[in-house]
């Protein structure tokens, strides 16, 4: 059997033909495809991701609410405005109660910031242990938001039957910063 070479033309330019097209159409056509396929994965691993933190935002707004709630429901507050007085017949109210000796009161100057203000407040007295915790305890279950910022406790190490002498420097707040008048 013999080839003609005009049949050797033909099959030349079906195989020329049949390269090019997989060179021109079919090679591009599946890179780009792989492409597709990669960009999809990783669109697929994005998304498992944005799903975890949308489950952990949820979850998160779920405490935030919680959160609201309680302090909605909490008995603290922080008054509008500077009350000293207020805070000194508390303060003196609750060392009676508790029967403390040499009570001494010292208020500081008081800080402005821009939201708040700061009124810090100094005690000394002495007391047994019982009467400090006692107090401790009161100043926690006040209404009014008072922060606790030093505490010293001295025992007389040779007679433990004398009282503690207790320093309690001490921070309460108002919401409407007074600025001093020029």
């Amino acid at each position: 059997m013999r080839i003609e070479r005009d049949q050797v033309k033909t099959m030349l330019i079906l195989v020329s033909l049949s390269g090019a097209f997989a060179l021109g159409v079919y090679v591009p056509n599946k890179l780009k495809a792989a492409n597709l396929d990669a960009r999809i994965a990783k669109a697929r691993y994005q998304l498992g991701f944005e799903l975890a933190d949308t489950r952990s935002l949820r979850r998160l707004a779920e405490d935030v609410a919680q959160l609201q709630q309680a302090v909605s429901g909490a008995q603290r507050y922080v008054p509008q405005r500077d009350e000293l007085a207020d805070l000194l017949r508390q303060i003196s109210h609750q060392l009676n109660d508790q029967q403390v000796g040499e009570p001494e009161f010292q208020t500081e100057p008081i800080r402005h910031g821009p939201d708040y203000s700061v009124m810090p407040v100094s005690l000394r007295f002495t007391a047994s242990f019982p009467e400090v915790f006692g107090f401790l305890r009161q100043i926690e279950l006040m209404h009014r938001l008072i922060r606790i910022e030093r505490l010293m406790i001295e025992a007389d190490t040779g007679d433990p039957t004398r009282p503690l002498k207790v320093e309690i420097e001490l921070s309460t707040f108002f919401s409407m910063p007074e600025h001093p008048e020029p």
